[in-house]
């Protein structure tokens, strides 16, 4: 739906960048490749760039090549005022291999406007995650039963905080309080976590499925009277 000839997504980035902005540091003007670079292909002016830098350290450490490179993958996802009000937003995107995170999910079936979308709304799987981590956690899906189309139309777009998390630490032991503490055979764990896929990122799982265990046994109970 466009709001203003705008479609909500623009809206979203716009508005993150503005609430960015208002918070960073205004540094000492200090001219320099990176921020030339930065400044002539966002078109912003010099200050906001030098701003950035100064909150965002890595950045400042990244080699105007790579930066140039990101920028060009940006560009090709989506119009110049879109790529500067994300990178706005999250400049820290810029220090990441973005070429190989469309790569990664293009291999998964993700067309490049999803990836943006993905970009725009969850850039933390991103930023605090990597192509291996991600990689690992969709072979655990995999196992869980959860075809590639699947993932890639449901677990990815409203599921993708898994992609930054754990396989051992924190997805395999939902799996394993199914199985080991609830009693649940593997297939049946399996097909209670494609019912509720949230909970392989719900921190206190452990309570949430004993609720959720209850309350379907009091409604079989209910039933069978």
């Amino acid at each position: 739906m466009q709001l203003c000839g705008r479609s909500r997504q623009q809206i979203v980035c716009g508005s993150r960048a503005r609430q960015a902005r208002r918070h960073w540091p205004t540094p000492a003007r200090k001219v320099t490749p990176l921020t030339r670079l930065l400044s002539s292909q966002l078109a912003v002016k010099d200050h906001l760039i030098t701003g950035a830098l100064a909150l965002y350290p890595g950045l400042s450490a990244t080699t105007p090549s790579e930066v140039a490179s990101n920028l060009s993958v940006l560009g090709s996802l989506a119009p110049a005022k879109q790529v500067r009000s994300l990178v706005l937003s999250n400049p820290q995107l810029l220090t990441l291999p973005l070429e190989s995170w469309v790569d990664f999910f293009s291999h998964y079936g993700l067309s490049t406007s999803e990836f943006w979308r993905l970009l725009c709304s969850n850039p933390s799987v991103l930023l605090h995650g990597s192509v291996f981590s991600a990689g690992r956690a969709i072979m655990f899906l995999k196992t869980l039963g959860w075809t590639e189309l699947e993932i890639s139309t449901i677990m990815i777009p409203f599921h993708a905080v898994i992609l930054q998390m754990d396989v051992e630490k924190q997805l395999l032991p939902v799996f394993n309080h199914l199985v080991q503490d609830k009693g649940l055979l593997p297939e049946a764990a399996q097909a209670y976590l494609h019912q509720h896929p949230q909970l392989l990122y719900t921190k206190n799982f452990k309570a949430v499925i004993q609720q959720q265990l209850r309350r379907e046994r009091m409604k079989h109970l209910q039933h069978s009277l």
